[in-house]
């Protein structure tokens, strides 16, 4: 897994849903700041977050954290 790929994944399917990381923030269950590292490849979601993320994204873990 690279987190900067992935962080990049996160942003560009954010916001090609038109949701701001606010918005991400709280539909994931998580702060601002945690959105702002992952998105910025600084930080790793943990398993459960990465799930919550993948269903709010309407993308697969797999998709986003490992291809």
């Amino acid at each position: 897994m690279n987190p900067k790929k992935s962080g990049a994944k996160i942003k560009r399917l954010r916001e090609s849903l038109g949701i701001t990381q606010t918005q991400l923030a709280e539909q994931v269950g998580v702060s601002v700041s945690s959105i702002c590292k992952y998105e910025a490849g600084e930080k790793v979601p943990r398993d459960k977050t990465k799930i919550r993320l993948a269903e709010v994204l309407g993308r697969t873990t797999n998709y986003i954290f490992f291809k």
